[in-house]
């Protein structure tokens, strides 16, 4: 019997543990969720504060809940690790040089001008050493100073046995050496006050290179170097042609020549290009007479006006009778750039010309004939087994704007007018 009681009260004892346990764990469950409530009873404020990085220390990012003082968000701002010039030395164009700043933190990130860092610039037109200063801003703080150099700017002008070079004059320097050298060998030295030297007999066709140094005593103030080439005993600088399509490329231009071009014919022609406009100006069956090419906004098709100037008349044309890109001659010229041009001297019957010649990318060989100072006495192309010649009689860049207008006072007539003549 007393062995029946004692596992009873066990048994008791074990019914009322499992009771009391669920009623334990939900009093705790409560309290949690009650504070949990009491956690979010607040829509948090968040404040920012920025450690800044520098070139030695990272810095930090972090947002903080300004009610309850919770750190939210924590960022590392990562220290400058490099400051460079994209480059340290340019050459003496006679205007402001501003080389790009490449700036980066040390995880290899490219830190930002005008957000990150602002620059500014000093001495940095005149030859010699430039300064630039890097102000760091944001996310970060500190400067840097960095350096260029302006090198004095050669230029040359070579004959078959000579070649003259003269630089940029460089501020602080009073006296001037020029070395000039074949390969390793030091061919010739020259110590000047001024800013040109000549150096003569020299090899044809060879080319040197000339090493500067400024100096003020002994110290050196600048120094470059350039390469120069006498020429062949029979050519000649090639530079006539450069400079016509220099002036070609402008886009303002009148040149008279005749041509056996198939669509011009071998008459006479006059044309005039400018701001987009174009007039040619030649014979259609013996009429003198002019072809106007006004252009329109929007990229549309220009209008074509025919004029006959004995007539003092003009009439209307149908822009796609005659295309201007055909009669447009700056085509010749518009390969030249990237083009290598080889020139020399030929004789043409008592007169010595001097020939440039280029052949363009898609295959086009061009000669150009110089007579003296006569800008081009002779063109002449060649495509696929196709030869034109133009003799050209006048090349320039100034002409009066009438000749790309309609003159007042003409009549305007009907093109059925013009075709009953």
């Amino acid at each position: 019997m007393k062995r029946t009681q004692k596992i009873l009260a066990a048994i008791m004892a074990a019914v009322m543990l499992l009771t009391a346990a669920p009623l334990t764990g939900l009093n705790l469950t409560a309290q949690a969720k009650s504070s949990a409530a009491s956690a979010q009873s607040h829509s948090h404020k968040k404040v920012t504060f920025v450690q800044k990085a520098t070139p030695s220390k990272n810095g930090t990012k972090t947002v903080k809940c300004s009610t309850c003082k919770k750190v939210l968000e924590k960022k590392t701002i990562y220290k400058i690790a490099s400051v460079k010039l994209k480059k340290t030395s340019y050459t003496y164009t006679g205007k402001t040089i501003k080389p790009s700043v490449v700036a980066k933190d040390s995880k290899g990130k490219t830190l930002k001008s005008g957000t990150d860092y602002t620059v500014s610039y000093k001495n940095n037109k005149t030859v010699g050493k430039a300064t630039v200063t890097v102000t760091f801003k944001g996310n970060y703080s500190g400067t840097k100073s960095l350096s260029f150099s302006i090198l004095p700017k050669i230029k040359s002008s070579s004959a078959n046995t000579s070649v003259t070079v003269s630089w940029t004059k460089v501020p602080g320097a009073k006296t001037y050496k020029v070395a000039l050298y074949n390969g390793k060998k030091l061919v010739k030295s020259v110590t000047s006050t001024k800013t040109s030297a000549k150096f003569t007999s020299l090899s044809s066709g060879k080319s040197y290179t000339v090493k500067l140094t400024a100096l003020n005593g002994k110290k050196t103030v600048a120094a470059a170097s350039a390469t120069v080439k006498t020429t062949a005993n029979n050519s000649v600088k090639a530079y006539r042609t450069k400079k016509l399509a220099d002036a070609a490329s402008k886009g303002t231009f009148l040149i008279k020549f005749t041509t056996n071009d198939e669509q011009l014919g071998s008459a006479p022609i006059t044309l005039a290009t400018k701001n987009g406009n174009l007039s040619v100006q030649t014979k259609i069956e013996g009429m003198d007479c002019r072809m106007l090419f006004l252009a329109q906004k929007s990229g549309k098709a220009p209008k074509v006006y025919l004029i006959l100037d004995k007539l003092r008349a003009y009439c209307k044309m149908p822009s796609d009778v005659v295309s201007a890109g055909d009669m447009n001659l700056a085509y010749i010229f518009s390969d030249t750039a990237g083009s290598k041009i080889t020139a020399k001297k030929v004789k043409q019957g008592q007169k010595t010309l001097v020939c440039e010649s280029y052949t363009s990318k898609d295959g086009k060989k061009v000669d150009f004939y110089f007579d003296g100072e006569t800008p081009v006495k002779r063109v002449e192309t060649e495509k696929n087994g196709t030869k034109n010649v133009m003799y050209i009689s006048k090349f320039t860049t100034s002409f009066p704007d009438s000749l790309l207008s309609i003159p007042k006072g003409y009549i305007y007539v009907d093109a059925s007018f013009i075709n009953s003549l």
